[in-house]
């Protein structure tokens, strides 16, 4: 049984509100580094962790299928014995 992948609310709202930000004014600045292109970095950023927690998580459903499959094979040569 695969594991279910990770999405996020917050970044599919954050990329709707960044977007559109940007066509109103792609330099738009509100104070405190909060502008654009920080917001922009950080749904990379959160883009970027999301995607590598995912992987990980194919590796682990890979992992468990494969320990499966030689626990087969071992239980079948057990029984050969």
């Amino acid at each position: 049984m695969t594991r279910q992948k990770s999405t996020s609310r917050i970044l599919k709202k954050a990329e709707l509100r960044t977007s559109g930000l940007k066509a109103i004014d792609p330099n738009m600045d509100f104070g405190d580094t909060r502008n654009l292109q920080n917001m922009t970095q950080l749904i990379e950023l959160l883009r970027a962790k999301i995607d590598a927690y995912n992987t990980a998580l194919a590796v682990i459903d890979s992992s468990k299928i494969e320990i499966t499959e030689l626990e087969k094979i071992w239980a079948n040569s057990l029984r050969k014995c």
